[in-house]
Protein backbone atom coordinates (compact mmCIF):
# COMPACT_ATOMS: atom_id res chain seq x y z
CA UNK A 1 0.00 0.00 0.00
CA UNK A 2 2.79 2.45 0.88
CA UNK A 3 4.58 1.66 -2.39
CA UNK A 4 1.40 2.49 -4.37
CA UNK A 5 1.07 5.74 -2.42
CA UNK A 6 4.67 6.61 -3.31
CA UNK A 7 3.93 5.87 -6.98
CA UNK A 8 0.90 8.15 -7.03
CA UNK A 9 2.67 10.91 -5.08
CA UNK A 10 5.71 10.63 -7.36
CA UNK A 11 3.61 11.16 -10.48
CA UNK A 12 1.68 14.09 -8.97
CA UNK A 13 4.86 15.77 -7.65
CA UNK A 14 6.69 15.47 -10.98
CA UNK A 15 3.65 16.86 -12.81
CA UNK A 16 3.43 19.74 -10.35
CA UNK A 17 7.15 20.35 -10.77
CA UNK A 18 6.82 20.66 -14.53
CA UNK A 19 3.89 23.04 -14.13
CA UNK A 20 5.73 25.25 -11.63
CA UNK A 21 9.01 25.23 -13.57
CA UNK A 22 7.43 26.14 -16.89
CA UNK A 23 4.99 28.62 -15.32
CA UNK A 24 7.50 30.48 -13.12
CA UNK A 25 10.71 29.87 -15.05
CA UNK A 26 11.37 32.78 -17.36
CA UNK A 27 14.42 31.28 -19.02
CA UNK A 28 15.70 27.80 -19.76
CA UNK A 29 18.19 28.16 -16.89
CA UNK A 30 15.40 29.04 -14.44
CA UNK A 31 13.29 26.11 -15.69
CA UNK A 32 16.17 23.69 -15.02
CA UNK A 33 16.82 25.27 -11.62
CA UNK A 34 13.18 24.98 -10.56
CA UNK A 35 12.64 21.57 -12.12
CA UNK A 36 15.68 19.72 -10.76
CA UNK A 37 14.47 19.10 -7.18
CA UNK A 38 10.90 18.47 -8.38
CA UNK A 39 12.16 15.62 -10.55
CA UNK A 40 14.82 14.10 -8.34
CA UNK A 41 13.23 14.31 -4.88
CA UNK A 42 10.02 12.47 -5.83
CA UNK A 43 11.64 9.95 -8.15
CA UNK A 44 14.92 9.16 -6.42
CA UNK A 45 14.03 10.32 -2.92
CA UNK A 46 10.88 8.24 -2.71
CA UNK A 47 12.69 5.28 -4.27
CA UNK A 48 15.34 5.62 -1.56
CA UNK A 49 12.69 5.60 1.15
CA UNK A 50 11.02 2.59 -0.46
CA UNK A 51 14.29 0.69 -0.61
CA UNK A 52 15.41 1.55 2.91
CA UNK A 53 12.15 1.34 4.86
CA UNK A 54 9.73 -0.66 2.70
CA UNK A 55 12.17 -2.95 0.92
CA UNK A 56 10.04 -6.08 0.95
CA UNK A 57 6.96 -4.33 -0.41
CA UNK A 58 8.94 -2.40 -3.03
CA UNK A 59 10.75 -5.53 -4.21
CA UNK A 60 7.51 -7.49 -4.40
CA UNK A 61 5.86 -4.72 -6.44
CA UNK A 62 8.76 -4.83 -8.90
CA UNK A 63 9.05 -8.61 -9.01
CA UNK A 64 12.52 -8.76 -7.39
CA UNK A 65 14.04 -10.31 -4.29
CA UNK A 66 13.79 -8.23 -1.12
CA UNK A 67 16.31 -6.57 1.19
CA UNK A 68 19.48 -7.50 -0.60
CA UNK A 69 22.68 -5.53 -0.07
CA UNK A 70 22.29 -4.23 -3.62
CA UNK A 71 18.82 -2.91 -2.88
CA UNK A 72 20.14 -1.00 0.12
CA UNK A 73 23.19 0.24 -1.81
CA UNK A 74 20.94 1.45 -4.64
CA UNK A 75 18.65 3.20 -2.16
CA UNK A 76 21.65 4.99 -0.66
CA UNK A 77 22.78 6.08 -4.14
CA UNK A 78 19.27 7.46 -4.75
CA UNK A 79 19.45 9.26 -1.44
CA UNK A 80 22.80 10.85 -2.31
CA UNK A 81 21.46 12.14 -5.64
CA UNK A 82 18.40 13.47 -3.81
CA UNK A 83 20.53 15.35 -1.27
CA UNK A 84 22.68 16.78 -4.06
CA UNK A 85 19.62 18.10 -5.91
CA UNK A 86 18.46 19.91 -2.78
CA UNK A 87 21.99 21.20 -2.14
CA UNK A 88 22.34 22.53 -5.68
CA UNK A 89 18.96 24.21 -5.53
CA UNK A 90 19.82 26.19 -2.41
CA UNK A 91 23.54 26.67 -3.09
CA UNK A 92 22.73 28.10 -6.50
CA UNK A 93 25.99 26.93 -8.08
CA UNK A 94 24.66 27.58 -11.54
CA UNK A 95 23.01 25.83 -14.40
CA UNK A 96 26.03 23.72 -15.40
CA UNK A 97 26.18 21.96 -12.04
CA UNK A 98 22.43 21.41 -12.24
CA UNK A 99 22.70 20.04 -15.79
CA UNK A 100 25.48 17.70 -14.67
CA UNK A 101 23.26 16.27 -11.95
CA UNK A 102 20.27 16.17 -14.30
CA UNK A 103 22.29 14.14 -16.84
CA UNK A 104 23.45 11.78 -14.08
CA UNK A 105 19.83 11.36 -13.00
CA UNK A 106 18.55 10.83 -16.55
CA UNK A 107 21.34 8.38 -17.42
CA UNK A 108 20.59 6.40 -14.27
CA UNK A 109 16.91 6.26 -15.21
CA UNK A 110 17.71 5.33 -18.82
CA UNK A 111 19.90 2.43 -17.72
CA UNK A 112 17.21 1.41 -15.25
CA UNK A 113 14.63 1.48 -18.06
CA UNK A 114 16.86 -0.78 -20.15
CA UNK A 115 17.11 -3.19 -17.23
CA UNK A 116 13.35 -3.15 -16.63
CA UNK A 117 12.71 -3.80 -20.32
CA UNK A 118 15.19 -6.67 -20.27
CA UNK A 119 13.52 -8.15 -17.16
CA UNK A 120 10.12 -8.02 -18.87
CA UNK A 121 11.28 -9.46 -22.21
CA UNK A 122 13.90 -11.99 -21.15
CA UNK A 123 12.43 -13.15 -17.85
CA UNK A 124 8.71 -12.59 -18.29
CA UNK A 125 8.61 -10.18 -15.35
CA UNK A 126 5.59 -8.18 -16.48
CA UNK A 127 5.12 -6.03 -13.41
CA UNK A 128 3.79 -2.50 -13.76
CA UNK A 129 7.27 -1.03 -13.13
CA UNK A 130 8.93 -3.12 -15.80
CA UNK A 131 6.33 -2.16 -18.37
CA UNK A 132 5.92 1.55 -17.57
CA UNK A 133 9.55 2.48 -16.80
CA UNK A 134 10.75 2.73 -20.44
CA UNK A 135 7.73 4.83 -21.41
CA UNK A 136 8.12 7.09 -18.38
CA UNK A 137 11.82 7.65 -18.98
CA UNK A 138 11.27 8.51 -22.64
CA UNK A 139 8.53 10.97 -21.62
CA UNK A 140 10.79 12.49 -18.96
CA UNK A 141 13.69 12.95 -21.37
CA UNK A 142 11.35 14.50 -23.94
CA UNK A 143 9.97 16.84 -21.27
CA UNK A 144 13.36 18.31 -20.41
CA UNK A 145 14.53 18.52 -24.02
CA UNK A 146 13.34 22.11 -24.54
CA UNK A 147 15.24 23.81 -21.71
CA UNK A 148 18.33 21.66 -22.30
CA UNK A 149 18.32 22.42 -26.01
CA UNK A 150 18.19 26.15 -25.23
CA UNK A 151 21.24 25.94 -22.96
CA UNK A 152 23.37 23.38 -24.72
Amino acid sequence: MVVKLFEITRIIAVGLGFFLAYFYGGSAEEIIHLLLPWLIVPIMGFSALEGLFFGKDAARAKGYGANSAYQIQTALFFLSITFMSIWLYFANWGVWSEITLLFTFLLSLLLSAINHTYQAVAHGNYTWNNLIRPIGVIALIASVYYPLSQIL
